[in-house]
């Protein structure tokens, strides 16, 4: 079983992936739609799309993940996290708990044109 303490924010394995993502800011009520640039098993680093929103470090936050395929969608939501960056580069989030579908990403990172390669 995996440990739900995520204490290796700058540690873990990290990843190219692109996709998009919402963040729905707890305290804010606020939400920030955005592509990740990278992730890994205990966070992600992403771009909103727009940019000027007030977002603290520390905040609690909810995360969706979107991945688009040819046919289908696969949606993977109700993650909790917290801002742990926020400047010109993009926004930084550590996730509550490690992210169980992490796996998932290193398929479809794989995937070209509808097809595994």
């Amino acid at each position: 079983m995996l440990n739900s303490q995520v204490n290796d924010w700058k540690t873990s394995n990290w990843i190219d992936f692109i996709t998009n993502v919402v963040l729905t800011l707890s305290d804010q009520n606020l939400v920030v739609s955005g592509h990740t640039e990278n992730l890994s098993i205990s966070g992600l680093f992403m771009q909103p799309l727009v940019s000027g929103d007030s977002i603290d470090i520390g905040e609690s936050c909810t995360v969706k993940i979107m991945l688009r395929g040819d046919r289908s969608n696969l949606f993977i939501d109700d993650l909790a996290g917290e801002i742990v960056s926020c400047d010109e580069q993009g926004v930084g989030v550590r996730f509550k708990d490690r992210l169980e579908w992490y796996a998932l990403f290193h398929i479809f990172g794989k995937k070209v044109n509808g097809m595994l390669i």
